[in-house]
């Protein structure tokens, strides 16, 4: 009882609000390490009672009582090390309280099932053992949720749930009728999602042309040449590139990206014959009759794609208000981000700033997959700080002028697969943390104003990253 008495005030000790070191910060740092073996032995002990279910007596009564001690004595040292890496600054939030009040729990249930298993092990009743098996059942589902939230805290939101398979019934798909589906919006513009958007999206504007939709595309691009010439699908510029020769400069798409099929020509040259509006459904076009198989294959999947987008829409507008509040509490600025359509949220820094460093980065990590813009210059982010970065896997601009970089942990920005646009200006980043961006496949533009690394490792940088531009000048802040 005792012992289960120090757990419970442990959450509500206070530390001295300076950095822990010596053995405090040691015992801390091996929580990652220790925490590993609570959760083998208590897995462990509930797998050996299965067995002695099934075959009796093959696992001895002093046997089980070594392995729930050990459960016992490595969950009281995890906790503790937890503690202290809990009271050392570096982690909090409300999901940190969640996952250590969890940690406290699931020990002193371990405690209460080696008890009741020694109870068990001397009383020949069955009370005590269907109270021990009730408590090892209670501490294996505990398990579960405390490392849920771990694994969350390290590795973002859905660690574990998002491989668990949905047992709800799929929602119904609300589907126009065949003749009523708009061309552009229902089946032109999905096909662009597939195989144009990646050159010619908000964030990736091959040639100034967006196919993100009907306006951006009859806005053309660089060239000023109207994509499309209404009832002349041959003279149209969009449909000429698209069966234009693969080895010609100008096909669209690039020879190295999936290419439209011959229905999906059909259609968009049958579209453009009958005046390319964005208002014409399918009941106005005259259709081959070998494009109908192919409309009963992909109209259905579109619709679906459809249904998913408004459903992460929704996702987005639930958890804005949680977000809200937990940037608020931070000292930062939450918008929409309009260059992604409204998906997605930007954050940036107050005005003026608030002390914003890697703790906080933590606080956000639930939110992780809403993140496309983070704008922190002047903020207390150092390269341990990159590593929290590198879970916003939606994340493609990062501004982090000014702040304590110094290169190491610039190796965790390059699992960042839309990563486009990273700002280090005025940071202390030298050529053996620059070099860690060799590894990245997503980056456009790298700013690198008033920072340690010399014009000739940046030259480098451009002879091997010829698609990434480096630039010697301070750059946007957001």
């Amino acid at each position: 009882m005792g012992i289960a008495g120090i757990l419970l005030l442990l959450p509500f000790v206070q530390l001295s609000d300076s950095p822990q070191t010596g053995l405090g910060e040691l015992v801390g740092r091996l929580h990652p390490l220790v925490v590993h073996f609570p959760i083998g032995i208590v897995a462990l002990a509930l797998g050996l009672e299965a067995i002695n279910w099934k075959w009796p007596d093959s696992i001895s009564v002093k046997g089980m009582k070594i392995v729930l001690g050990l459960g016992v004595l490595s969950s009281l040292f995890a906790v503790l090390a937890g503690f202290f890496l809990y009271r050392s600054g570096e982690y909090g939030g409300e999901m940190v309280r969640q996952h250590f009040w969890g940690a406290v729990f699931l020990s002193i249930l371990l405690l209460a099932t080696y008890l009741a298993n020694g109870k068990a092990s001397t009383d020949s009743g069955s009370l005590w053992k269907s109270m021990y098996i009730g408590l090892l059942i209670g501490a294996n589902l505990l398990l579960v949720y405390t490392g849920h939230l771990g694994g969350t805290l390290t590795h973002g939101e859905g660690y574990l749930s998002s491989w668990m398979p949905d047992l709800r019934p799929p929602a119904p798909i609300e589907q126009k009728a065949r003749e009523d589906l708009l061309v552009f919006d229902d089946l032109v513009l999905p096909v662009f999602q597939q195989n144009c958007q990646s050159c010619h999206n908000q964030n990736k504007t091959k040639g100034g042309l967006l196919l993100t939709s009907f306006e951006e595309m009859m806005e053309g691009g660089k060239s000023k040449k109207a994509m499309l010439t209404a009832f002349e699908h041959e003279q149209s510029e969009l449909f000429q590139r698209m069966v234009s020769p693969l080895s010609e400069d100008g096909h669209m798409p690039p020879s190295n990206k999936p290419q439209p099929d011959s229905a999906v020509l059909n259609l968009l040259a049958a579209w453009i014959e009958n005046g390319a509006s964005d208002s014409l459904v399918l009941a106005d076009l005259c259709l081959e009759d070998s494009l109908h198989p192919w409309l009963d294959e992909v109209i259905p999947q579109f619709a679906e794609k459809q249904r998913d987008q408004l459903a992460q829409r929704q996702a987005l507008l639930e958890s804005a208000p949680d977000l809200q509040e937990v940037c608020e509490d931070l000292g930062l600025l939450l918008t929409l981000d309009e260059d992604m359509d409204s998906s997605h949220f930007a954050i940036s820094m107050q005005i003026p700033p608030k002390q914003v460093g890697d703790a906080a980065l933590l606080e956000l990590l639930p939110y992780s997959h809403l993140i496309s813009k983070l704008s922190l210059p002047s903020a207390e982010i150092s390269d341990d700080g990159l590593f929290h970065i590198s879970q916003m896997t939606e994340l493609r601009e990062l501004f982090l002028q000014k702040t304590c970089i110094k290169g190491e942990g610039l190796a965790y920005l390059i699992e960042l697969p839309q990563l486009t646009l990273l700002n280090l200006s005025v940071n202390s980043v030298d050529e053996t943390g620059l070099i860690y961006l060799l590894g990245s496949e997503s980056l456009e533009r790298v700013y690198l104003f008033d920072t340690e690394t010399s014009p000739r490792t940046i030259e480098a940088m451009r002879h091997h990253m010829p698609k990434t531009e480096f630039l010697e000048e301070e750059g946007p802040y957001f």
